[in-house]
C-alpha cells in the first residue's frame, strides 16, 4: 500500500555543517553589534535568512512524496533481500532522496526506483523492517528524514549444502532413476551381440550390411522418476536436511532433469523448470513455519 509523507511524520536537525554554520552567523551578529557595523547586520541577516529557507526547502523535499513498498524476489538464505521501492511525486522535482541505496532523484509528475537491501540469516518469510528515507538538500546544512515501515516480506530459501541429498533419492518406480529395464515395449537403441542373445533379436539388416552381429534393445518403458524425500534424511537435522535437498533440486534443475519432492505430507511433482523449482523452494523454505 503506498505511503504518502506528511510534514508532521517528517523529522528535521541540523547537521554538522549546519552547527558551525549557526555558530558563524551568530559570532557575525555579535562582531557586528559590538562595533555597530550595518553592512556587517546587514550580512548576518541575509545568511540567517538563507539558513532558515534551506531548512524549510530541506523539509519541502521529502513532504508530498508517495512510497510504495514492493515485495522483494525470493533469495537464499545468507543473501540479501532486495526490496524495491518506487517513489513518485505529482509536483515539483526532489532532489537527493537517500535509502538504503545512493541517492536519487524523483522527476516531477514521473517516479523513481530504488532498493532497500536487508539481510537473512535463516529461512522463511522475511518481513520487511522499519527503514528511512532522507534529504540533505540543497545545502547540506540540515537532514530531513522521515521512517517507513511496510506490511510486505521476502522469501529465503534454504541456504544449499555443499552435497547434494544423495540419499533422499527415491525412484518413483521399481527402477532406479535414469535405468530403463529390458522389455519389448520401445525400441532403444543398438548394441554390440553378445554370448547367450536371442537370434530373434539380432538386426540382420544390419548383418547384411556388413556391419556385424548387432541386437536391437527394447525398453520396458520410460526411465523412473526420481523423488527426493525428507523422510530418507530423518537422521540428519531438520535444516541440514533441507540445505540437502535444496542442493539436489538445483542441481537437478541446472541439468534439466525431471524430479519431484516429497516433504511430510505435501508431494511435488514429477516436473521440470524454473515453476517447478520455485514450488519445491517455497515448499521447503516454509516447512514447519
Amino acid at each position: 500500500m503506498p505511503v504518502t509523507l506528511h510534514r508532521r511524520r517528517i523529522y528535521i536537525l541540523p547537521t554538522g555543517q549546519g552547527l558551525l554554520y549557526a555558530l558563524s552567523v551568530f559570532a557575525m551578529l555579535l562582531a557586528s553589534l559590538n562595533y555597530n557595523n550595518n553592512l556587517g547586520l546587514l550580512l548576518t541577516f541575509l545568511l540567517a535568512g538563507i539558513g532558515v529557507a534551506t531548512m524549510y526547502r530541506c523539509q519541502h523535499n521529502l513532504a508530498g512524496l508517495v512510497v510504495h513498498v514492493q515485495p522483494a524476489l525470493p533469495t537464499f538464505a545468507g543473501r540479501e533481500l532486495q526490496f524495491p521501492v518506487l517513489l513518485h511525486h505529482d509536483g515539483h522535482h526532489r532532489f537527493a532522496i537517500s535509502g538504503a541505496t545512493a541517492p536519487v532523484d524523483v522527476p516531477g509528475g514521473r517516479g523513481a526506483m530504488t532498493h532497500v537491501a536487508q539481510s537473512t540469516r535463516r529461512r522463511g518469510r522475511q518481513p520487511l523492517k522499519r527503514f528511512s528515507l532522507s534529504s540533505t538538500f540543497p545545502l547540506g546544512l540540515f537532514q530531513a528524514w522521515v521512517w517507513i515501515e511496510a506490511d510486505v516480506a521476502g522469501l529465503a530459501w534454504p541456504r544449499p549444502a555443499a552435497t547434494p541429498a544423495e540419499t533422499a533419492t527415491a525412484p518413483a518406480s521399481g527402477n532406479a532413476a535414469g535405468d530403463q529395464a529390458e522389455g519389448d515395449d520401445d525400441f532403444a537403441g543398438l548394441r554390440a551381440w553378445r554370448e547367450g542373445d536371442p537370434l530373434r533379436r539380432v538386426d540382420w539388416h544390419a548383418v547384411a550390411r556388413g556391419r556385424g552381429l548387432l541386437t536391437k534393445q527394447f525398453s520396458a518403458g520410460p526411465p523412473a522418476l526420481d523423488y527426493y524425500d525428507l523422510d530418507a534424511l530423518a537422521h540428519l537435522p531438520l535444516e541440514e536436511a533441507l540445505s540437502r535437498l535444496t542442493r539436489s533440486i538445483i542441481d537437478a534443475d541446472a541439468a534439466g532433469n525431471p524430479y519431484g519432492l516429497r516433504l511430510g505430507g505435501q508431494t511435488f511433482g514429477p516436473d521440470s523448470g524454473a515453476a517447478h523449482r520455485d514450488r519445491c523452494l517455497t515448499a521447503l523454505a516454509l516447512f514447519g513455519s
